[in-house]
């Protein structure tokens, strides 16, 4: 039978500051303690519950989004800029 991992990011802080001695950031607590849709779930998650896996896919899959959208927005720029261009020609 296939083991699934239930190592969650609040487990994770929790032994570290037994095995550090140091306590949790309050900004890093925060941070769990918020939620964040989930596609595959298809329901909002807390973080402080996702494995670290599910975490840092989260983060690339957003990272690509904005990405994605950062070099949409930049392609429609050069078209206008482009478009000005052109207009400017016409108008002398």
């Amino acid at each position: 039978m296939k083991q699934i991992n239930r190592y969650s990011l609040n487990k994770y802080f929790k032994k570290l500051e037994i095995e550090t001695e140091r306590k949790t950031p309050k900004d890093i607590k925060a941070i769990l303690k918020t939620f964040r849709y989930s596609e595959s779930l298809k329901s909002p998650i807390c973080i402080g519950d996702m494995t670290l896996e599910h975490f840092v896919r989260s983060l690339l899959k957003d990272n690509q989004f904005w990405l994605d959208a950062y070099l949409s927005k930049k392609k429609e720029i050069r078209q206008l800029k482009k478009d000005i261009r052109f207009m400017r020609l016409l108008n002398d």
